[in-house]
Order: structure tokens, then C-alpha cells, then sequence
């Protein structure tokens, strides 16, 4: 009987180019996990570009990203602009008025938008090409009607283009369209109607009117959830002289129509009898809660009687005329707030203007701290002494003070800027900005500080 011969397996030596990574077995161990544990993992990443390499190490990865980007933080927010325009927005500066498109290609742009626009709440777009174009539609398409805020400028879109991204996204509530965009000139009735049936949630719109109208004078009527009607116009080319709303019968069909506007801007405007007799009218005077008269032109008298006039009125935001004009001096004089405190005592917001910075000092501090403020805005006024923070913590507004803004005061120092903060039991928000007398911050002497107002928890 013939013996059968038993060959042995030859083990084969792995060279060290075909060894495992060291790093391969946590990876399986992690992409085996189930996409719902990988997605809760993914929301930790903080940037889309750790998104993209978790996207790419496996099928399951790839699913779990798809779950993640709906929630997380760094998909909300998307903005295709060119370089530079970032600043040109913060300083509102248009030096360039045509077209232009973004930095990122169309390719990009499409993109993106099939692996994040799923999680796009926010978008900031601009472009000039029609291929530029193409791809934001494909963009605001893929974020599946979760689009929340749309911001267009500096772009050749179309009236067609633009209906159709709003009948993409009924979830809108801001969209604002005004600024640079040479194809759609001045939104007429039927227009501004097809944009509120296809985003019925809107509350904030900007869209192109005529250079002499106002938003509350053209399109604001068609989009009943507005909360603030705009009557001063957004779309001047002149030298910025007050003007006077001059279709007082269509503001008063928006006021009928908006039943939720509650802020009225009144920025750039004069005040002549006809205008402050439709403010005081119902319904508009008893819901008007907030009144910004920016650099308007309006006497103290006039002021006084809407503050006693407007019941509801809790907020006035007024900067004072353009360019340091010397109208409306009484700005900067303490009895005007001894009359307004008397007007209306309820007031719990107060913007100081900006050109009175010269005449406004600490007897005028002394009469606007009598209001129970939960928000103040300062201006660099360097009439103000170092006693006004004992005129402050001294005062009813400080135990109300919520959101203090303090634009480069000279008196305050980082030192009474933590009194402030210490006698505020409700403070919970500064912005403080030194320039000018107070503009170097030295170690020795705001260090500490500013090391405990950081760190002071409530």
C-alpha cells in the first residue's frame, strides 16, 4: 500500500511594505460601529473638511456623514463670495457695482451642495456667469426646503431664477436681494405676491425698489409675517438728505396687512404733521414696539409725543443727523431725557446717538440711568468723566442692565468697566471697544481685569 506524501502549507513572510498599518484595526473597529453611533461621532468634527476624510474611509462612513451634516454646526452656515467681499460687507462698502462671481467654481459649488446642502440653513451667495448660476439652483435645491436665510448680491440673477429658489425653500424667514443685482429692478405687485406664496414664512425681505420708494411703500403689504416695516428708502443714490415717505396710503395697507410688525424704521426720514399723525393712528400705534429713526430729521417735540403717544414703545434707536450735522442739538442736552423719562418711562432699550458725542456728559447720563434699561449703546463721548460709573451702578439701570455696547468711552477703563460688571447683578452681555485715549491696553494694568471679567461666572 503506497504511503500518501502530506505537503506542509508554506508560510509566506510579509514584507514590511504589505504589513497592516498599526492604525488599520481601530479604523475597522470604528467604521464597523453602527452609522447611527458613527453619525453622533461625526457632529464632534469641527470643520466640513474633517467631514469629507470621515466621508471617504468607508460605506458606512459615508452614511453616517450624510446623517451628520442635517445638525451639525459647520454645514448651516454656507457662502460663495469673492475675495474681499467679506469685508466690504461688515463696512458696507460698494466700491465695485457690477456682478462678479466667486471664488469657488461651479464644479465646486454643485459640488458641495450634493454633500452638505442637506444641513444649509443659512446661505450668502453672489454670481455674475450663468454657469455660476446654474450651480447655486443646484445648491439651494439640495438643501431639501431647509433653507431658513438667503442672502444674493453683487449677482446677474434673474426674476424666473429667483421665484423658483423660493418655491424650492418654503422654510425661508430672511431673503434679502437688493444690493448689485441689475436684472431685477424694481419688484412690482404681482412679483413680490408669487415670492410670498412660495416662501409663505418669510419676516424679513429686501428686495430692489425704486430709488425714491421705501420697502413699506412697494412690496412690504404682500408679506404679512414682516416684523419690521422699513419706510425710509434702502435703494438711494443720492447724497443721503432726509426724505419724506410719499405713498402714506400704501404704508398704511402694509401697517393693516402686517399684523406682526412691531418695529417701524424711520432712518433718513423728515417728520412733517401728515407722518406723525399716521403714526399715532391705530392699529400700528398700539402694537409699535421698537422706533429707529436713524439720522433722521425730527424735533424734540415730535420725538416726545410719539414716545407719549406709542403705549407699547419699549426701544428707540437714534444716531443723531449725518456727517456731524449740528440738527437736532438737543441730543446732547440732560432736560430732553428729564422730558423723555416723563414721556415714557417704560423704555427699556436706549441707542445714544453717535454725533452728539461732543455735548453728551455725565447730567445726561445721570437723567437716562432714572430708565429701568435692560440694553444701552455708548458712543466715544469724552464729555463723560470717570464719575459716571458711580452715576450708573447708583441708579435704577443698574439692577435692569442686561446688554451693555461701550464703543471706545475713555471713561471706561478696563477697571470700571469689572465696577460695572460687578454692580449689574443681570449683566450678562458686553462689547467693549477701546480707541482713542483708552486705546493701549497695558499688562500691568488691565490684565487682571480683564482676566476676572472673563472668568467671573454668575
Amino acid at each position: 500500500m503506497k504511503k500518501t506524501r502530506q505537503v506542509k502549507p508554506v508560510k509566506k513572510k510579509l514584507s514590511s511594505s504589505s504589513r497592516p498599518h498599526p492604525c488599520a484595526r481601530p479604523l475597522t473597529m470604528f467604521t464597523s460601529l453602527p452609522s447611527e453611533l458613527i453619525a453622533h461621532a461625526a457632529a464632534f468634527l469641527p470643520t466640513r473638511s474633517d467631514l469629507l476624510r470621515l466621508r471617504t474611509a468607508s460605506r458606512p462612513c459615508k452614511t453616517a456623514v450624510q446623517r451628520a451634516v442635517r445638525h451639525h454646526e459647520a454645514c448651516k452656515r454656507v457662502e460663495f463670495i469673492c475675495a474681499g467681499e467679506r469685508n466690504r460687507l461688515i463696512t458696507q462698502s460698494w466700491e465695485n457695482p457690477e456682478p462678479r462671481d466667486p471664488v469657488a467654481s461651479p464644479q465646486h459649488i454643485a459640488a458641495l451642495g450634493r454633500v452638505f446642502g442637506g444641513g444649509c440653513q443659512d446661505l450668502l451667495c453672489m454670481g455674475e456667469s450663468a454657469d455660476v448660476l446654474i450651480a447655486i439652483s443646484s445648491f439651494v435645491a439640495n438643501t431639501q426646503g431647509r433653507l431658513t436665510t438667503l442672502h444674493i448680491l453683487n449677482s446677474n440673477i434673474t426674476s424666473f431664477q429667483l421665484l423658483e429658489m423660493c418655491r424650492i425653500c418654503p422654510l425661508l424667514t430672511f431673503l434679502s436681494v437688493r444690493t448689485r443685482v441689475p436684472n431685477i429692478v424694481a419688484v412690482a405687485d404681482e412679483f413680490a405676491a408669487s415670492i410670498s406664496r412660495a416662501s409663505p414664512r418669510l419676516e424679513t425681505v429686501y428686495l430692489p425698489t425704486h430709488t425714491s420708494l421705501s420697502a413699506a411703500e412697494t412690496y412690504a403689504m404682500h408679506f404679512p409675517n414682516i416684523k419690521r416695516l422699513v419706510v425710509y428708502p434702502l435703494n438711494r443714490t443720492d447724497s443721503g438728505l432726509p426724505t419724506v415717505p410719499v405713498r402714506l396710503d400704501r404704508v398704511r395697507l402694509a401697517v393693516q396687512r402686517c399684523a406682526h410688525a412691531v418695529d417701524i424704521d424711520l432712518s433718513e426720514c423728515r417728520f412733517p404733521p401728515a407722518l406723525v399723525e399716521f403714526l399715532l393712528e391705530p392699529p400700528m400705534r398700539d402694537r409699535m414696539t421698537r422706533l429707529l429713526v436713524d439720522h433722521a430729521e425730527i424735533s424734540s417735540d415730535v420725538l416726545l409725543r410719539l414716545a407719549r403717544g406709542l403705549p407699547a414703545l419699549i426701544d428707540i434707536r437714534l444716531t443723531g443727523p449725518r456727517g456731524g450735522s449740528s440738527g437736532n442739538q438737543y441730543l446732547g442736552q440732560s432736560d430732553f431725557y428729564r422730558r423723555l423719562f416723563d414721556a415714557r418711562p417704560t423704555l427699556r432699550k436706549f441707542t445714544l446717538p453717535i454725533c452728539m458725542s461732543s455735548t453728551l456728559n455725565d447730567d445726561c447720563m445721570r437723567e437716562i440711568s432714572q430708565f429701568s434699561l435692560t440694553r444701552i449703546v455708548l458712543w466715544p463721548y469724552p464729555n463723560l468723566t470717570p464719575a459716571v460709573i458711580d452715576i450708573m451702578i447708583n441708579s435704577p439701570i443698574a439692577a435692569t442692565l442686561r446688554d451693555a455696547t461701550i464703543y471706545g468711552v475713555p471713561a471706561f477703563t478696563s477697571e470700571a468697566l469689572l465696577r460695572l460688571a460687578r454692580s449689574c447683578p443681570n449683566l450678562s452681555d458686553v462689547k467693549w471697544e477701546v480707541r482713542g485715549r483708552c486705546r493701549t491696553l497695558t499688562s500691568e494694568r488691565d490684565a487682571a481685569n480683564l482676566h476676572i471679567r472673563r472668568n467671573w461666572s454668575r
